[in-house]
């Protein structure tokens, strides 16, 4: 069964990002990943049900936390486009083949997405009742950053 794509709350108003921001990261995962999944909405947050539930929104928290970090930093406020990236995580958390699948926004913000997920790897090592669900394969996962 295909995971459904999760979106991340908005964060609260901060100085890292300013109120009503749209930016968001979508993410579908799952060992098998639906091709073409697109962009849902916020009313498709519920990880909760899936097994991995917990996981992935510890997961998500940390790129999101780590990508509006780097915005922040960067001041990159005024700009535009979408950035999907796809990548493997290993059993220990780690992070392996990561490439761009999409990128609408340029170079150097695909680039600061691509830190996002390194920066936040590696990940907590899959519990073992998730290991049990995937066995010894690592896991697809694919992030969509909306600038």
């Amino acid at each position: 069964e295909p995971a459904m794509p999760v979106m991340p709350p908005e964060p609260p108003a901060s100085p890292v990002m300013p109120l009503g921001s749209s930016r968001e990261i979508a993410a579908a995962k799952s060992r098998v990943v639906a091709v073409g999944v697109g962009r849902i909405g916020i009313a498709a947050f519920n990880v909760a049900g899936s097994p991995f539930g917990e996981y992935d929104k510890a997961l998500i928290r940390a790129v999101q936390s780590r990508w509006y970090a780097l915005i922040s930093q960067n001041g990159l406020y005024e700009r535009a486009g979408t950035v999907t990236l796809h990548f493997y995580i290993l059993q220990d958390g780690s992070v392996q083949n990561m490439e761009f699948k999409e990128n609408s926004a340029g170079e150097i913000l695909g680039l600061f997405c691509q830190k996002a997920v390194v920066d936040s790897a590696p990940f907590a090592s899959l519990p073992d009742n998730l290991r049990m669900l995937i066995g010894n394969d690592p896991r697809e996962v694919s992030f969509t950053f909306y600038y």
